[in-house]
């Protein structure tokens, strides 16, 4: 019971650094996008030209950041707790 817990904490902290790693691809793009039509806007295409606020989108990323990692560490540590207390378990049984 204990190792089919560690391996869906295990499971979960994977998808947890797989939507991470996506979202960070995103907000990547997004910035890329954001810089390309600032400097459209500002030699002459005026219809580049949008409001983009980098900080607070900045801002926005590091806090779901934050989350992410704390999610991550938090799941993997209770993988391994539990992949440990499910080992020390096995070898405490009489054979």
């Amino acid at each position: 019971m204990l190792a089919r817990l560690a391996v869906a904490a295990a499971l979960t902290a994977l998808v947890v650094a797989l939507v991470a790693t996506t979202d960070h691809w995103h907000k990547r793009n997004v910035e890329f996008s954001a810089q390309e039509a600032a400097w459209f806007c500002a030699h002459g295409r005026p219809s580049s030209c949008r409001d983009f606020d980098a900080a607070a989108y900045e801002e926005r990323w590091e806090d779901r950041e934050l989350a992410y990692r704390i999610a991550f560490f938090t799941l993997g540590a209770f993988a391994v707790g539990l992949f440990g207390a499910a080992a020390w378990k096995r070898r405490r049984q009489p054979v």
